[in-house]
């Protein structure tokens, strides 16, 4: 886990490499048990097969490598004699300290390049994130951010050492998430803070605590705001094209032209959508309506939603409907905020990008999907 926010194909290939070795601890007994339990991880073979048949029909196989993972992770988490339960606070620390490295990393290299260009882009968007796409980064580093936060709020014997030292971690991956500047994530990390805010209100009945929390927090989005160039233009692009009809190639009027021509060619072919030729279609759409930079770019649907109803159609869309209000569900039965958590970032992420046609993103979504399910449907629980 150290490794997903720092390379993902380092932590592809050592995720692979236990999935390898599970083949050697695999536990029948434990698979038939935590099946029952946990019977919503076999949806994640069904989308596969459903990939599977499609790029049959089609003759085109690229994306059934990239898509293993909807087999792998289910497998791995249902079969394996690791006591997922029981490793899963220590696992969450390891992966908060992979965010935390990685964001250190990204710094270093920033601070160089500044030293060597003196151009301050450096410390925005695309020029801080070095591994990967900064939205995709951004949401790893949401996800430290919930765990990093829950420590510090719900935590039970912490010290007051470490509480300053957690105070001061969300704070790093906080900053890092706002000169990432990628919109959905900041939203994901601002509904991640009020549920948290609120859930402690509730629970506790103090609140000087979570003003000083939500003050420092709202204060750092208004600087960030007031003299940060990038991130202003980001927040006021987001903000005019919820105004006005997009017609402008900001990445958010951008996206509201792209989910247009995708509503247009899924009320053509609902029922078996267009398989691999799904981005095609897309792009001849974009040149129709002369949108020459998203036909250039050879954009996606930048929607999981929109994407996979334009491949699966009603069928493949019903069921990533399924995967994730079951999962909202459980997490909420078992009042885990940390599963929340995730599925706000989910959610969220879904809605803006397609998430699950990236390395990055299936690897991010699969395997914490599965961690979450399975770590609290152990039976050891």
């Amino acid at each position: 886990m150290f490794l997903m926010p720092i390379h993902k194909q380092f932590a592809l290939f050592t995720l692979y490499v236990l999935g390898f070795t599970f083949i050697f601890n695999f536990s029948f007994k434990l698979f038939k048990e935590r099946l029952r339990e946990s019977k919503i991880l076999l949806f994640l073979p069904l989308l596969y097969l459903l990939y599977f048949f499609q790029s049959f029909r089609d003759g085109v196989f690229y994306e059934i490598e990239q898509k293993l993972s909807f087999v792998v992770f289910p497998l791995l988490f249902l079969g394996s004699n690791i006591d997922w339960l029981k490793i899963k606070n220590k696992a969450f620390n390891v992966y908060a300290v992979g965010c935390l490295v990685a964001l250190l990393v990204c710094f270093v290299v920033a601070v160089q390049g500044y030293i060597e260009t003196n151009i301050i882009d450096a410390f925005f968007y695309t020029n801080l994130s070095i591994f990967m796409h900064a939205g995709y980064f951004s949401f790893h580093l949401c996800l430290g951010v919930s765990m990093l936060l829950y420590f510090l709020l719900f935590g039970e014997g912490s010290s007051a050492t470490r509480k300053v030292l957690l105070a001061l971690a969300v704070s790093f991956l906080v900053v890092g998430i706002i000169l990432l500047s990628s919109k959905a994530p900041l939203i994901a990390l601002i509904l991640i803070f009020t549920f948290y805010l609120f859930k402690y209100v509730r629970d506790t009945k103090k609140w000087k605590l979570v003003v000083v929390i939500a003050g420092v927090f709202i204060l750092a989005l208004f600087i960030a705001y007031k003299t940060l160039d990038y991130f202003t233009y980001r927040v006021d692009s987001f903000i005019s094209s919820l105004k006005e009809n997009p017609k402008d190639a900001d990445t958010t009027s951008s996206r509201e032209m792209v989910w247009q021509r995708a509503l247009e060619l899924i009320k053509d072919r609902p029922l078996t959508g267009y398989g691999n030729a799904a981005n095609q279609e897309l792009s001849y759409s974009y040149f129709r309506n002369d949108m020459l930079v998203e036909y250039d770019h050879q954009l996606n649907a930048h929607s999981e939603f929109l994407q996979i109803f334009l491949e699966l159609g009603i069928a493949g869309f019903s069921i990533l409907i399924l995967i994730l209000i079951f999962s909202i569900i459980q997490a909420f039965k078992a009042k885990d905020m940390l599963w929340i958590a995730f599925m706000i970032c989910v959610f969220v992420g879904f809605a803006t990008e397609s998430y699950l046609e990236t390395e990055a993103g299936i690897l991010y979504f699969c395997f914490f999907y599965c961690f979450f399910t399975i770590s609290k449907k152990s039976t050891n629980d």
